[in-house]
């Protein structure tokens, strides 16, 4: 009888070890996946000491398109982590999982719509950022829900190759990541665009632009829904 029961207890024991294995594995992998993210994030945070000049406020893009020619721009917004190279591939998809040295990186990449140009000669282009829960990446752009936040941070700065624009940002709103107007690039004018933005804006700002104005619009996950984004429209204007 005493057998039988060290023999059952064996087993249990056994049975355990076989059902625990898989869940420290999975803590493993988990843990291990948090770190790179992290790593993917701060090696991206830290590009713009290697390739923007603060002395003479200028961008080295011979060094970034050496690394990687699908570089288009450089955008970046004073007093937020968002201060990152922009690509564009040819689909949306490429830096959702690739960082700007086209290494594979849950963090991915800031890229620019591959509809729309890259000279952002275009009167409505989309730029896309992942949202991190560290505020790594995008984040920053759900900063802007908050209308005293917005007020103080309406400047931004997007420099490409010969040119530096000035971004003056005028709305923020959530938005279904489905809404055609905006994210079939291409297929709906910048009219139809814009007034979609703003219909669902929760902050808009004075001065959206003119007829000939051009836009951009900085899109990332939302935390309200899975399926919604963060938008943050802004006005493109030539220095």
């Amino acid at each position: 009888m005493l057998k039988i029961v060290d023999g059952i207890d064996s087993c249990i024991n056994n049975l355990f070890k076989l059902l625990l294995f898989p869940i420290i594995l999975i803590g493993a992998y988990a843990l291990y996946d948090l770190s790179q993210l992290e790593r993917g994030a701060v090696k991206a945070a830290g590009l713009a000491k290697e390739y923007v000049s603060t002395s003479d406020d200028s961008v080295d893009f011979e060094a970034l398109l050496r690394k990687n020619e699908e570089v288009v721009a450089w955008l970046r917004i004073p007093d937020t982590n968002i201060d990152f190279p922009v690509m564009r591939a040819r689909d949306n998809k490429y830096y959702l999982s690739h960082d700007f040295e086209r290494n594979y990186a849950i963090t991915g990449g800031v890229f620019l719509d591959y509809r729309n140009a890259g000279d952002f000669s275009d009167d409505f282009s989309v730029i896309y950022g992942h949202r991190m829960s560290s505020g790594r990446m995008f984040s920053d752009v759900g900063k802007f829900e908050n209308r005293g936040f917005f007020e103080s941070h309406q400047l931004a700065a997007l420099y490409v190759p010969g040119q530096k624009y000035e971004i003056r940002f005028v709305a923020f709103a959530s938005v279904y990541g489905v809404q055609a107007e905006i994210y079939d690039v291409g297929a709906f004018s910048k009219i139809e665009a814009v007034r979609k933005v703003l219909d669902n804006a929760s902050i808009v700002m004075s001065g959206e632009g003119g007829a000939h104005a051009k836009y951009i619009l900085l899109s990332t996950c939302s935390t309200k829904e899975q399926n919604k984004r963060d938008v943050l429209l802004g006005v493109l204007v030539e220095k």
